[in-house]
């Protein structure tokens, strides 16, 4: 069966959330794509010092702002798929 990696990137600002999917044809895509969108995020974010990262893995990156994440977060992770039809 033939494999999609998947990027979802995720957010809440000011509890006005979006989503943003994004399909790749191999690991190395999605992986590049996500590294770049943590390196940003991190960038845009963490260095006003109201931000915190919650979560950096491998595959999954989720920051917050502190003590308020359910308010304010940006979260992203690559997941592999089975195209079906």
């Amino acid at each position: 069966m033939k494999k999609v990696y998947v990027l979802i990137d995720e957010g809440c600002f000011d509890y006005e959330g979006s989503t943003d999917v994004r399909v790749y044809e191999n690991y190395k895509n999605a992986k590049e794509d996500f590294e770049d969108s943590r390196e940003q995020l991190i960038a845009d974010w963490i260095d006003d010092g109201s931000w915190v990262i919650d979560e950096d893995d491998e595959d999954y990156f989720s920051i917050g702002e502190d003590g308020y994440y359910a308010h304010s977060h940006a979260s992203l992770m690559v997941v592999e798929k089975d195209i079906l039809y």
